[in-house]
């Protein structure tokens, strides 16, 4: 029998923020969940983005979708691991009760434990689940951590960290392995020296360029105070703005006798035209405010 494939988060990203290997288990998942949890998973999925958002908004996501995403975590809780639908749980509550209280729980009871039972697991779903878009975010910037040791030897030329690093050999650089960086730093230990030498006395450099991956700066654009920016608008809403700027532009720049024109023209094509009842009553107030040279 073929082993079940793992789903990774570079190209099943999506189906492990949802927590698939739930869901599709799930049979008959009941509406009725949905308003009857609504105000634990709304109150939790704020809570923990709130905490954990720098994660999130990486991949653009925002209070909404985590909202979103809680709510199948939820389906998936109530339809696998619910004290009422799972009887391994509901045994374990009854046990606990008859051993502390020598009784069963009331229904009282065993709701509240729901409700707790519930809460944490999507907290932790949530807290695994800012970790995947962590990695996700990483995986973006297609690149990943680079160290490297290298010492000089007597046929190395100047060249710049980055240079070093890509073409280490060629520019004459030996290459040191982590055994070997490990030994040199213990002997410098030893000696107490700030420099890390090779066995030939050579001078050893070591060079680390970190990927931080994508920050929420990266991400400004698709933040909610941004969506007066073109680029968030379609096509057709783009040049109509771009239009109306460069039109209002050109209106500045007249003379206090055509802006008169304009504006009266505007009026006496629009007076009629309920959508343009404000911009009629604009222009009027306009054309009073202009002083016109004769």
């Amino acid at each position: 029998m073929a082993s079940k494939k793992k789903l990774g988060y570079e190209n099943n990203f999506e189906m492990l923020m949802i927590r698939h290997e739930y869901i599709s288990k799930v049979k008959n998942p009941d509406p009725k969940w949905i308003k009857q949890w609504e105000s634990i998973v709304n109150t939790t999925a704020m809570l923990m983005y709130n905490k954990l958002r720098p994660n999130f908004s990486k991949v653009g996501y925002e209070l909404d979708d985590v909202k979103a995403i809680t709510n199948c975590y939820m389906i998936g809780y109530m339809g696998l691991y619910s004290i009422e639908r799972n009887k391994k749980s509901r045994d374990k509550i009854l046990q606990s009760f008859k051993k502390r209280l020598n009784r069963e729980p009331t229904d009282q009871e065993i709701t509240r434990k729901e409700r707790t039972n519930l809460i944490s697991f999507l907290r932790q779903r949530l807290q695994h689940a800012s970790l995947i878009c962590s990695r996700k975010a990483r995986n973006i910037t297609v690149g990943r951590d680079r160290r490297a040791a290298y010492a000089f030897t007597k046929d190395s030329v100047p060249a710049s960290d980055e240079m070093i690093l890509e073409k280490g050999a060629k520019l004459g650089y030996r290459k040191i392995t982590k055994k070997e960086l490990k030994d040199i730093k213990l002997k410098a230990r030893v000696e107490n020296s700030k420099e890390l030498r090779d066995v030939d006395g050579f001078l050893i450099i070591q060079l680390e360029f970190l990927n931080d991956g994508i920050s929420e700066y990266d991400y400004r654009g698709i933040f909610i105070n941004d969506l007066d920016n073109p680029y968030h608008k379609s096509p057709e809403e783009s040049l109509i703005l771009a239009e109306k700027d460069r039109n209002i532009e050109k209106f500045h720049k007249l003379d206090g006798k055509n802006k008169q024109t304009i504006l009266k023209t505007f009026i006496k094509e629009h007076k009629d035209d309920k959508d343009y009842k404000d911009e009629v009553l604009e222009a009027k107030k306009m054309i009073k405010k202009l002083v016109v040279v004769v």
